[in-house]
């Protein structure tokens, strides 16, 4: 989030300036980066969101390509035999607190492999 100098309202948030880098789309760098405590952003092709449980949205692959693009903050994982791939990450969309459980869902790692367009990592300035 850039934010020019003097633009900051008296009792705003502090916003940060961040850069990102480019990462393989591959599940043992993700995991690693989230383990050193790291998000990073996805974004991918061919989505819907598929209500799995009361809790919890899923983003799984549609056949239909005019659903587009999107892009999501992945903020950890989960190994489980239960879901495609052997496991999920957990995601923020930005479509709110309403959305999913508080505004997080999962990716299944069979979906983020098919369908990962790219993978970014935040780095210091």
């Amino acid at each position: 989030i850039l934010q020019a100098k003097g633009q900051r309202a008296e009792g705003s948030p502090t916003l940060h300036r961040l850069k990102f880098k480019s990462i393989p789309v591959d599940l043992v760098r993700v995991k690693k980066v989230l383990s050193s405590g790291l998000p990073l952003v996805l974004g991918t092709n061919n989505f819907i969101f598929e209500d799995s449980n009361e809790s919890n949205l899923t983003l799984r692959n549609s056949e239909n390509a005019c659903l587009g693009k999107h892009s999501v903050v992945i903020v950890g994982f989960c190994e489980s035999d239960g879901y495609e791939g052997g496991g999920v990450l957990r995601v923020l969309n930005s479509h709110g607190k309403g959305w999913g459980k508080g505004g997080f869902g999962t990716v299944s790692y069979g979906h983020f492999l098919a369908n990962a367009v790219d993978v970014h990592c935040p780095v210091p300035l």
